[in-house]
C-alpha cells in the first residue's frame, strides 16, 4: 500500500514543445503549445500473412512468489482495462503479476456490477489491483461513450500510472494476455527509446501502403468497424493524402502500427512528449473510431519517429508468449449507444486543446470509486 501510495503522487510535465505540419493544399497547420497543467510493398492484394494466436483455454499455472528487492532496475507499471462490457470479465489466462511489476486492471463501474466477484478474485489472486472508475467524459454521435472510456483509458490513464517511481508503463487491450515475466527482458533492449509500439501484422506492407490498405478495407469490405464515423475518416484519409504528396514537407511514416499493446518509457527525456501526443490522439478519436489510423500522424507530426521501436508480432510471441482471448461481447459497440454530442474536428483546420477539459484527470474523464488491492503472496495459495 506504501508502494502505491508514492505512485500517486503527481510530477511535472515536461516543457511544452511547438509542432507544426505543412498541407499541400492549404498551408501550414499550426499546433499551438499544449497545455501542459495535466499530470502525469504490395499492390492491394488482401492476402493475409499473419493471425494473432488464440489463448488455449486451460487450467492457469499456479503464480511463482518473487522475491526481487524493491530496488530492481526499470520497475514496471502495467494497466489493461473494460469498459462498457464490451469485453467479458475472464477468469482464465489472466498473466501472472511478478516481483517488481504492478498491475492494475480497470474498469468502470457498469462492468465492476456486472461480473461476478469470482472472476475478479482470480485477478487479485494473480497479482492484480481492481480499480473501479466512473467515466465523467460525454461520447459523440461518431464514438459513443463506451468506446471512448476505453480509448481515454488507453491514451490518458491516471495521472499517477504516468508520474508515480515506475519507469516503464505497459498497456494492452482486455482481450489480451502474455507472459509478464518477459517484460524486464523486453524492455531493457528498447531502454534509448520513449514508446515501443507492435508492428502491424496482417500484411507485407510500406507504412504507408498499410495504411492506405486498411484504410481502404474497412471503408469497402468492413464498413461495420467504422459505420458512425465513415465519412470523417474518408476525409482524414483525403487529408493524409496531401500530407504525402506534398513536396515541401511528405508524411512519410516510420511503420504503422497495430495498437492492442503500447510501451511507455515513462522515464526517458522525451515521456512528456509521448503524453501530449497521445493527448491528441485521444482528442482525434472523439470522431474516429480507428485509432492506428491517428498514431502515426501525429508521432510524424511531432518530430517523435526516431524515438518510436516498431517491434515484430514474432517477439511477442517468443519473449512474452503473447496471445488473444476470445471475450468480445459486442463489435464496434454499435448496440444502446449513449451519444450525447457531436464535434467538429479536422487535420486542416485545427482546434487546440480545451484545456479545461484535459487538466484535471482523472476527475474530468473519470472518477475513482473503488481500489481492491491484489491479495498478498500467502492468500494467494
Amino acid at each position: 500500500m506504501v508502494l502505491l501510495a508514492l505512485n500517486f503522487i503527481g510530477a511535472a510535465c515536461a516543457s511544452t514543445i511547438v509542432r507544426r505540419a505543412e498541407v499541400a493544399s492549404s498551408g501550414v497547420i499550426g499546433l499551438q503549445p499544449a497545455d501542459n497543467s495535466m499530470p502525469g510493398s504490395d499492390n492491394g492484394s488482401s492476402v493475409i500473412l499473419n493471425k494473432v494466436d488464440t489463448c488455449q483455454r486451460r487450467s492457469d499455472d499456479e503464480c511463482e512468489k518473487g522475491s526481487s528487492s524493491e530496488s530492481e532496475a526499470k520497475r514496471i507499471a502495467v494497466y489493461t482495462y473494460v469498459t462498457g462490457a464490451y469485453e467479458e470479465i475472464r477468469d482464465f489466462s489472466v498473466p501472472c503479476v511478478p516481483s517488481g511489476v504492478d498491475a492494475f486492471f480497470i474498469l468502470d463501474d457498469a462492468t465492476r456490477k456486472s461480473t461476478s466477484n469470482e472472476k475478479l478474485e482470480v485477478w487479485r489472486k494473480r497479482g492484480w489491483w481492481i480499480l473501479t472508475m466512473m467515466p465523467t467524459m460525454e461520447g459523440t454521435s461518431e464514438v459513443p461513450l463506451a468506446r471512448y472510456a476505453a480509448k481515454s483509458l488507453k491514451f490518458s490513464p491516471p495521472s499517477w500510472l504516468l508520474n508515480g517511481t515506475w519507469d516503464w508503463l505497459v498497456e494492452f487491450d482486455g482481450d489480451i494476455s502474455l507472459n509478464m515475466a518477459g517484460l524486464r527482458p523486453l524492455v531493457d533492449t528498447h531502454s534509448d527509446k520513449a514508446l515501443v509500439l507492435l508492428k502491424w501484422y496482417w500484411k507485407e506492407c510500406q507504412p504507408w501502403d498499410c495504411f492506405m490498405w486498411e484504410c481502404d478495407d474497412m471503408l469497402q469490405n468492413r464498413k461495420e468497424y467504422v459505420e458512425t464515423s465513415y465519412q470523417r475518416i474518408v476525409k482524414w484519409k483525403e487529408q493524409m493524402q496531401k500530407l504525402h504528396d506534398d513536396p515541401k514537407h511528405p508524411f512519410v511514416p516510420a511503420d504503422y502500427y497495430e495498437l492492442s499493446v503500447m510501451f511507455r518509457n515513462v522515464a526517458h527525456a522525451r515521456a512528456g512528449e509521448v503524453e501530449d501526443t497521445f493527448r491528441k490522439v485521444l482528442h482525434q478519436c472523439r470522431t474516429i473510431q480507428r485509432d492506428q489510423f491517428l498514431m502515426p500522424f501525429f508521432l510524424w507530426n511531432s518530430s517523435l519517429q526516431q524515438d518510436v521501436a516498431a517491434i515484430p508480432i514474432a517477439t511477442l510471441y517468443s519473449d512474452l508468449h503473447f496471445c488473444r482471448v476470445d471475450t468480445r461481447r459486442v463489435r464496434n459497440l454499435l448496440a444502446d449507444r449513449d451519444v450525447h454530442a457531436s464535434s467538429d474536428v479536422n487535420v486542416t483546420e485545427w482546434r487546440d486543446f480545451e484545456a479545461d477539459k484535459f487538466d484535471a484527470w482523472p476527475d474530468e474523464l473519470f472518477r475513482e470509486i473503488d481500489l481492491e488491492p491484489p491479495r498478498s503472496t500467502d492468500q494467494r495459495d
